[in-house]
């Protein structure tokens, strides 16, 4: 405990230098460590994603203090090492998180991991991310009235994105309000069955779900979110914004309509040709793709929204396990505690 409230003490002097030397990673990283060792995970997350952001640190050099902190031939080494460090203790945070989980998730607290309610999920976003908060209400309102997470959108920019629940109404819509002489000729072309709805459940997505009893986003795979991590410890958990996603599908969607009018333009004559079978096998395999693109599904947004939220409520409980009396301690390999603390004491008494 002596060494952690010299830590502390310390902490202030870390973090004042960290903000004065922004663009030094060998700050960046000391500060990152002493967080991490302080069990402040979310704010030595924040600190390493920070510095492997830096696009022209202003160090390492040759004289780092000690002496050769950062190994290598040349500057772009030196960096290349600091920066492989701040991605160690990323992956120490998720481990440690993980193991953390292991111990709890099947104690009462570990309830209040796998589970947000709409409001505390939507009040969360509404204070950082507008758009966020009301792709949350959004999906919340479609998912009860449609009983679905999914729709199909109009690419037609006068429609301003209209949901469509399935393929037949989408098809119904486009006809009579964009009305094109060669859709005739696609409907006659076109399986009947491909009209119907395709959506299929993506597996990839079955992590959430919504009780309608209490209102609350359920998210019992917690072994998907350390999964996503670990693959990308640098990039963490990112939703992309909804009006990204429509533009993107619209614009994806209208490639691939151009794509079937040109081959519907150059259909041959002869129905009983080899040509002609190939043209309109080309063109319902173009369509069946045209409804995968532009079908949204709602939990590809909701489901990293929640699991961002997920990880930082999970990152909240683990200093208050670790400091309760009987838990068994998590070892910090990289971050040593005793090595800190020589540098800490230096820096508290120049501070004093």
């Amino acid at each position: 405990m002596d060494k952690k409230q010299l830590l502390r003490r310390a902490l202030t002097t870390v973090s004042q230098a960290a903000q004065n030397f922004d663009r030094s990673l060998m700050v960046a990283l000391f500060h990152a460590k002493l967080l991490f060792v302080l069990d402040n995970f979310d704010a030595a997350e924040r600190e390493c994603r920070r510095a492997l952001r830096i696009e022209t640190p202003n160090d390492p050099n040759w004289d780092d203090i000690p002496p050769m902190a950062a190994p290598g031939a040349d500057s772009d080494a030196r960096v290349s090492y600091v920066k492989k460090q701040l991605r160690v203790l990323l992956k120490q945070i998720i481990v440690v998180a993980a193991l953390y989980w292991s111990s709890m998730k099947n104690a009462p607290q570990g309830q209040h991991v796998v589970s947000v309610t709409v409001d505390t999920l939507h009040a969360h976003y509404d204070g950082i991310d507008k758009s966020a908060a009301k792709t949350i209400s959004d999906a919340t309102r479609f998912l009860k009235n449609q009983e679905s997470w999914s729709f199909w959108i109009c690419l037609n920019s006068r429609c301003d994105g209209k949901k469509f629940p399935d393929t037949s109404s989408l098809w119904q819509h486009t006809c009579s309000k964009h009305r094109d002489e060669l859709w005739g000729k696609l409907q006659s072309l076109i399986d009947p069955e491909y009209w119907e709805n395709t959506s299929q459940d993506d597996h990839s997505l079955v992590g959430i779900a919504l009780s309608r009893q209490s209102d609350t986003f359920l998210l019992p795979r917690v072994q998907d979110m350390f999964e996503c991590l670990l693959l990308s410890p640098s990039v963490g958990i990112q939703a992309e914004p909804f009006a990204e996603m429509r533009q993107r599908k619209c614009r994806e969607g209208s490639e691939i309509l151009g794509s079937i009018r040109e081959k519907l333009r150059m259909l041959p004559k002869d129905t009983l040709s080899t040509e002609f079978q190939e043209c309109c096998s080309g063109i319902g395999k173009l369509w069946l793709k045209f409804l995968e693109v532009t079908v949204v599904d709602y939990r590809e947004i909701i489901l990293p929204l929640a699991r961002s939220y997920q990880w930082i409520e999970l990152k909240k409980r683990i200093p208050f396990y670790l400091n309760h009396p009987g838990s068994r301690r998590i070892g910090f390999a990289d971050a040593n505690i005793d090595i800190i603390c020589a540098f800490c004491s230096s820096a508290v008494k120049a501070n004093n």
